[in-house]
Protein backbone atom coordinates (compact mmCIF):
# COMPACT_ATOMS: atom_id res chain seq x y z
CA UNK A 1 0.00 0.00 0.00
CA UNK A 2 2.68 2.56 1.16
CA UNK A 3 4.88 1.81 -1.98
CA UNK A 4 1.79 2.18 -4.10
CA UNK A 5 1.20 5.64 -2.16
CA UNK A 6 5.20 7.10 -2.53
CA UNK A 7 5.03 5.98 -6.15
CA UNK A 8 2.11 8.22 -7.07
CA UNK A 9 2.53 11.16 -4.20
CA UNK A 10 5.52 13.35 -6.54
CA UNK A 11 3.11 13.72 -9.72
CA UNK A 12 0.37 14.67 -7.10
CA UNK A 13 2.38 17.80 -5.82
CA UNK A 14 4.39 18.34 -9.26
CA UNK A 15 4.34 22.22 -10.33
CA UNK A 16 0.95 22.28 -12.79
CA UNK A 17 -1.14 19.18 -10.99
CA UNK A 18 -4.28 19.54 -10.78
CA UNK A 19 -5.82 18.71 -7.17
CA UNK A 20 -9.67 19.50 -5.39
CA UNK A 21 -7.63 20.52 -2.30
CA UNK A 22 -4.85 21.71 -1.37
CA UNK A 23 -5.15 20.37 2.03
CA UNK A 24 -2.66 17.59 2.79
CA UNK A 25 -4.92 15.48 5.06
CA UNK A 26 -7.33 15.84 1.48
CA UNK A 27 -5.14 14.52 -0.56
CA UNK A 28 -3.57 12.03 0.74
CA UNK A 29 -6.67 10.83 2.62
CA UNK A 30 -8.26 10.57 -1.10
CA UNK A 31 -5.22 8.32 -2.85
CA UNK A 32 -4.91 6.10 0.50
CA UNK A 33 -8.41 5.36 0.14
CA UNK A 34 -8.31 4.92 -4.06
CA UNK A 35 -5.17 2.68 -3.18
CA UNK A 36 -6.62 0.63 -0.32
CA UNK A 37 -9.89 -0.59 -2.49
CA UNK A 38 -7.51 -2.14 -4.82
CA UNK A 39 -5.10 -3.64 -2.19
CA UNK A 40 -8.09 -4.55 -0.01
CA UNK A 41 -9.36 -5.88 -2.98
CA UNK A 42 -5.80 -7.86 -3.90
CA UNK A 43 -5.00 -8.97 -1.06
CA UNK A 44 -8.53 -10.10 0.06
CA UNK A 45 -8.49 -8.17 3.41
CA UNK A 46 -11.55 -6.37 4.25
CA UNK A 47 -10.93 -2.62 3.12
CA UNK A 48 -12.62 -0.83 6.68
CA UNK A 49 -9.23 -2.68 8.12
CA UNK A 50 -7.35 -0.38 5.81
CA UNK A 51 -8.82 2.62 6.80
CA UNK A 52 -8.90 2.41 10.41
CA UNK A 53 -4.80 2.73 9.62
CA UNK A 54 -5.20 5.82 7.90
CA UNK A 55 -7.45 6.88 10.50
CA UNK A 56 -5.42 6.10 13.36
CA UNK A 57 -2.36 7.55 11.81
CA UNK A 58 -3.45 10.95 10.51
CA UNK A 59 -5.44 11.37 13.66
CA UNK A 60 -1.95 10.98 15.20
CA UNK A 61 -0.37 12.65 13.33
CA UNK A 62 -2.58 16.20 12.77
CA UNK A 63 -2.39 16.37 16.75
CA UNK A 64 1.10 17.35 16.91
CA UNK A 65 2.28 20.17 17.18
CA UNK A 66 4.84 21.84 15.36
CA UNK A 67 5.87 25.41 16.46
CA UNK A 68 9.39 24.47 17.45
CA UNK A 69 10.45 23.34 13.99
CA UNK A 70 8.80 25.84 11.83
CA UNK A 71 11.40 28.75 12.14
CA UNK A 72 14.32 25.98 11.75
CA UNK A 73 12.40 24.43 8.51
CA UNK A 74 11.18 27.50 6.80
CA UNK A 75 14.62 28.88 7.02
CA UNK A 76 16.50 26.41 5.73
CA UNK A 77 13.27 26.51 2.52
CA UNK A 78 14.56 30.25 2.09
CA UNK A 79 18.41 29.34 2.22
CA UNK A 80 17.85 26.85 -0.36
CA UNK A 81 15.94 29.71 -2.45
CA UNK A 82 18.37 32.23 -2.30
CA UNK A 83 20.86 30.01 -3.75
CA UNK A 84 18.97 28.35 -6.62
CA UNK A 85 17.55 31.78 -7.23
CA UNK A 86 20.97 34.32 -7.05
CA UNK A 87 18.46 37.22 -7.67
CA UNK A 88 16.87 37.21 -4.49
CA UNK A 89 20.24 36.55 -2.74
CA UNK A 90 21.29 40.28 -3.46
CA UNK A 91 18.15 41.22 -1.77
CA UNK A 92 18.62 38.78 0.83
CA UNK A 93 18.06 41.00 3.67
CA UNK A 94 14.79 42.76 2.26
CA UNK A 95 13.14 38.89 1.76
CA UNK A 96 14.51 37.76 4.85
CA UNK A 97 14.08 40.25 8.12
CA UNK A 98 9.85 40.29 7.51
CA UNK A 99 9.93 36.91 7.55
CA UNK A 100 12.04 36.42 10.38
CA UNK A 101 9.80 39.86 11.76
CA UNK A 102 7.16 37.20 11.82
CA UNK A 103 8.74 34.05 12.68
CA UNK A 104 9.88 35.73 16.10
CA UNK A 105 6.71 37.33 17.16
CA UNK A 106 5.86 35.97 19.98
CA UNK A 107 2.32 34.81 20.17
CA UNK A 108 0.10 33.41 22.62
CA UNK A 109 -2.74 31.41 22.91
CA UNK A 110 -6.21 32.60 23.10
CA UNK A 111 -8.44 30.22 22.24
CA UNK A 112 -8.73 27.14 20.10
CA UNK A 113 -11.13 26.32 16.87
CA UNK A 114 -12.45 22.99 16.49
CA UNK A 115 -11.74 21.77 12.58
CA UNK A 116 -13.90 18.23 12.98
CA UNK A 117 -10.04 16.13 12.97
CA UNK A 118 -9.17 17.48 16.74
CA UNK A 119 -6.09 19.50 15.15
CA UNK A 120 -3.60 20.60 17.65
CA UNK A 121 -2.11 23.23 15.58
CA UNK A 122 -5.75 24.98 14.73
CA UNK A 123 -5.31 27.78 17.02
CA UNK A 124 -6.21 31.60 17.31
CA UNK A 125 -3.38 33.76 19.23
CA UNK A 126 -2.10 37.17 18.64
CA UNK A 127 0.97 38.46 19.27
CA UNK A 128 2.40 40.44 22.14
CA UNK A 129 2.50 43.33 20.98
CA UNK A 130 -1.19 43.38 19.76
CA UNK A 131 -1.79 42.35 23.06
CA UNK A 132 -0.36 45.25 24.98
CA UNK A 133 -2.07 47.47 22.46
CA UNK A 134 -5.26 46.31 23.54
CA UNK A 135 -4.75 46.55 26.91
CA UNK A 136 -4.16 50.30 26.80
CA UNK A 137 -6.74 51.14 23.54
CA UNK A 138 -4.07 51.94 21.54
CA UNK A 139 -3.89 50.51 17.70
CA UNK A 140 -0.43 48.42 16.79
CA UNK A 141 1.35 50.04 13.88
Amino acid sequence: MFRRLAAEAPALFAPGAKRKSDFFRDIAGSQYLATGETVAREAGIRYDFLLNVFDRSIIEVENRVYADSIRRHLLAALERAFVALPETASRRAAVEAPIKGILDTDMVETYIVGTGYGRADCRSARSTSARRSSATGSVPT
